[in-house]
């Protein structure tokens, strides 16, 4: 890349505040490290109770769920995110039968290349705005 051709634009994801929940730690580190990079400030959860605690004490713009978390399923929180406004999606590697109440949220399947998951958290940032 020639240095004419390098901007000082933002990152795709700036400002942007996102709730990860996903219970597996590498990939849970792996989304955050991806979305951080690209600019969000990203909070990681490993389980429904910590998600529900998480979005009690704080103001997120959107969240990347996880279907399954070992033996619960996410609902609980999909639910409450809906409750509050907040746009979610789904990255998921497992069955999606609890994303049949939520037939509008994007479903990304694991692994997904890290453009494919920015695209899709810009997606529902845009659709919240509309």
């Amino acid at each position: 890349m020639r240095r004419d051709e390098i901007t000082d634009a933002p990152p795709p994801l700036a400002g942007a505040r996102v709730l990860v929940v996903e219970d597996d730690f590498v990939v849970r580190l792996e989304i955050e490290t991806v979305l951080g990079r690209a600019g969000a400030s990203v909070r990681g959860c490993g389980s429904v109770a910590q998600a529900l605690a998480a979005i009690d004490t704080a103001k997120f713009d959107v969240a990347v769920l996880d279907v399954r978390l070992c033996r619960e399923t996410i609902t609980p929180v999909a639910r409450k995110l809906e409750q509050i406004g907040t746009p979610f999606l789904f990255y998921t590697g497992t069955e999606q039968t609890a994303t049949l109440e939520w037939p509008e949220a994007r479903v990304i399947a694991k692994p997904a290349a890290p453009a494919v998951l920015i695209d899709a958290v810009l997606e529902a940032l845009r659709r919240s705005a509309v």
